[in-house]
């Protein structure tokens, strides 16, 4: 039976991504992350870091859908920088890229892919998470396209929903930034408690507080 070239890509990712879940739950449940938390979440970052998709000559049985094979290995790495950058967010005492560049990361790779590609299917996850960033109005501009793209091919409400908390969260934290009062740059080890996934201005708590609903396996596995 032929293997889905993303599976080939990212099948070793996907355990990853499901603990990443799991810390971010934890996270949310408590006011401060326990040491047991923060040394789990580091093993993984760390797995994370050095994750890379399978060598090319492992691909070389998808050899009639090389193009596909390429757009599956951009997304494949699009997926480990969102999930660092969910992690990051989750456990922000651990040394990272900031969630912009972390975010950055992530777009870079989706924009490499035609919005017409198939497996631009499975960027629900990477796109949301890093979407959810961009305070740029063209790089926002790009993102609502892409969004729309994703929406007309898949036809599914839990799309639509996903686009509605990108836009609820962009403009909830427009508001946060047009309110706060003007202070010294933050590092980024100091991350604002309110960008955490505990914070108001995470995706996460966007979409709680509107008890809007996405399925989880759609929204990272597609």
């Amino acid at each position: 039976m032929e293997t889905d070239p993303l599976l080939g890509c990212a099948a070793s990712i996907f355990p990853l991504i499901d603990t990443v879940v799991s810390i971010v739950q934890k996270a949310r449940r408590t006011h401060r992350n326990s040491l047991a938390l923060v040394s789990r979440a580091s093993e993984v970052h760390e797995q994370l870091q050095q994750w890379q998709p399978p060598h090319f000559s492992v691909m070389e049985s998808f050899e009639e859908q090389m193009q596909v094979v390429q757009h599956s290995i951009q997304t494949a790495q699009a997926l480990r920088y969102a999930t660092l950058l969910h992690l990051h967010q989750a456990v922000p005492e651990i040394p990272s890229e900031s969630s912009a560049e972390l975010a950055r990361k992530v777009l870079l790779k989706l924009a490499s892919i035609p919005s017409s590609s198939v497996v631009t299917n499975l960027h629900i996850f990477p796109l949301l998470a890093a979407s959810v960033e961009l305070t740029d109005p063209e790089d926002r501009e790009w993102a609502e396209q892409r969004w729309h793209a994703i929406i007309g091919r898949l036809r599914v409400k839990n799309v639509d929903t996903c686009w509605d908390i990108v836009q609820a969260t962009w403009a909830r934290r427009d508001i946060h930034e047009a309110e706060k009062v003007p202070a010294e740059p933050r590092a980024d080890i100091e991350m604002d408690p309110v960008c955490t996934v505990r914070g108001k201005l995470h995706w996460l708590n966007v979409m709680e507080d509107r008890n809007w609903q996405v399925t989880p396996i759609l929204v990272f596995v597609g």
